[in-house]
């Protein structure tokens, strides 16, 4: 699995990469400039379909190029609230749409104060949860946030996002 961002940005990407998360402009100049790129490709799988955009669209438009030019490749569009008849009709699918029921979990909201007692953060993590609260204490949303507060959030997302999504 690798990540593409556009502009040479390439995350994990390696000789057994077999799958890409890709933004939707960084699909678009793809699919544009290079659709015979996709004649390998088995899977097009588009989340968050409904979140209409000039590129979501014009990447709708492609993909029914595509399908036409490249009739094996399977095209999965997701979402949780999409007008699937709309949508199989602009693609001319004769084929119900595949419907996945949700299983709901609860969810727990955390607040900055809650990050330091509830998570064993390293000190890097504390230091950057206490800037944090204290930056939103002095600006209370009145002015935009800083790139250095900004830099902060990102690096605590990722460091608890790799803390919370491992096994155990």
């Amino acid at each position: 699995i690798a990540l593409r961002m556009g502009h040479g940005e390439r995350e994990y990407e390696s000789k057994q990469t077999r799958a890409w998360f890709v933004t939707t402009g960084y699909l678009v100049r793809l699919l544009s400039g290079n659709p015979k790129r996709f004649d390998s490709v088995s899977h097009l799988i588009i989340d968050e379909v409904h979140e209409r955009s000039i590129d979501s669209d014009i990447l709708c438009l492609l993909c029914r190029r595509l399908l036409v030019t490249n009739p094996k490749i399977k095209l999965v569009l997701m979402s949780a609230t999409l007008a699937s008849e709309m949508y199989a009709s602009y693609f001319k699918v004769e084929t119900p749409p595949i419907r996945v029921g949700g299983r709901r979990y609860s969810i727990k909201e955390f607040f900055l104060e809650d990050m330091i007692s509830n998570f064993k953060l390293p000190t890097k993590d504390k230091k950057a949860v206490m800037y944090l609260r204290d930056q939103c204490e002095k600006s209370k949303c009145k002015t935009p946030p800083s790139n250095t507060f900004m830099g902060n959030l990102y690096q605590l997302a990722v460091s608890l996002a790799a803390k919370i999504g491992r096994p155990g």
